[in-house]
C-alpha cells in the first residue's frame, strides 16, 4: 500500500482504507506500527491532514519511546505542508510540544516562530494561544520558549483582551521563568527587556528582575541582565527603542 500511495492513480484507493491503517498504529508488532506511520505520512494531503495529524497526536501520547522522535518530525512536517490555515498549524505544534516536548527538536520550534513572524495575520492569534498555553498549571519548557519569543514580539496585540494585560503576561512568564533552565531564562530576559520598552507600567518590575539576575552565577544570564539594566538606566530612549525593535521577517526557506 505504501508503494501504491506513491502513484497518483492509486492514491484514492489507498485512502479508502484509512481506518484500517489508523488501527494498525496500535498493532502488537512494532514493524507494523512503523509501516502504518510511513503509509499515513505518504498518503496525507490537504483533504485528510486534520484527520491524520489529529490521530497521530492522539497516538503520540501512548506511542513507543523509540518511534516518538520520528513521529514528532513527521507531524511537524505534515502540519506545515498541508495546513489549510496557519492557525491550525500553530495549534498543532503547541499540542505536539505538550504531548512530546522532550522529542521536539529546536528546529521544530524555530520554524513555528519563523512562520508566525512572517505572517502578520497570524501574530495576534499566536500570541493569544501561547499565553493560554503558558497559563496552564503545567507546560513544557519548549512551549515556554515559543511563548516567550512570540509574546515578546507580539504580546502588545492582545493586551486589551481579558486576562491578557501586560501585567498578566509578565506574571505568567515569570511564574514559569523561575523553574526554567538557564538557556530558557536567558531567552525570557529578552522578553522582559522588550516589555520594559513597550509597557512603562512594567519598567520598575523588570528592573527588579534584571537586578536579581545581574548577579547570577550563570555568565549568560549575568551578562544579559547587566547589559539590559545599563540600557534602561542610561535614559537614552532612542537606544532602548532601537534595541527593542521588532524582529524583521525571516528569509523564506526553500
Amino acid at each position: 500500500m505504501a508503494h501504491l500511495a506513491a502513484f497518483p492513480d492509486s492514491l484514492a484507493a489507498v485512502k479508502g482504507h484509512i481506518d484500517t491503517i489508523l488501527a494498525s498504529l496500535r498493532d502488537k508488532d512494532i514493524s507494523v506500527r512503523r509501516r502504518a506511520l510511513d503509509l499515513l505520512y505518504s498518503m496525507c494531503d490537504r483533504d485528510n491532514a486534520r484527520v491524520i495529524v489529529g490521530e497521530l497526536l492522539n497516538y503520540l501520547q501512548v506511542a513507543d519511546y523509540n518511534i516518538r522522535e520520528e513521529m514528532v518530525l513527521k507531524i511537524a512536517i505534515l502540519g506545515e505542508k498541508h495546513a489549510a490555515d496557519m492557525s491550525w498549524y500553530v495549534d498543532t505544534i503547541l499540542q505536539l510540544i505538550q504531548h512530546a516536548g522532550d522529542h521536539v527538536s529546536d528546529e521544530v520550534w524555530y520554524r513555528v516562530v519563523q512562520i508566525v513572524c512572517n505572517n502578520e495575520d497570524l501574530q495576534e492569534y499566536a500570541a493569544r494561544i501561547c499565553l493560554r498555553t503558558l497559563s496552564e498549571p503545567i507546560c513544557h519548557e519548549t512551549a515556554l520558549k515559543v511563548g516567550g519569543y512570540i509574546l515578546g514580539e507580539f504580546g502588545h496585540l492582545i493586551t486589551e483582551e481579558p486576562n491578557s494585560t501586560s501585567v498578566d503576561q509578565l506574571s505568567t512568564l515569570y511564574t514559569k521563568f523561575r523553574i526554567a533552565s538557564h538557556p530558557t531564562r536567558a531567552l525570557l530576559l529578552n522578553t522582559f527587556f522588550k516589555y520594559a520598552n513597550l509597557f512603562p507600567e512594567l519598567r520598575d518590575e523588570v528592573i527588579n528582575i534584571l537586578s536579581i539576575y545581574s548577579c547570577a552565577i550563570d555568565v549568560e544570564l549575568q551578562q544579559r541582565a547587566g547589559e539590559y539594566l545599563a540600557i534602561l538606566h542610561c535614559g537614552d530612549t532612542e537606544l532602548l527603542a532601537t534595541g527593542c525593535e521588532e524582529m524583521p521577517p525571516f528569509p523564506e526557506r526553500r
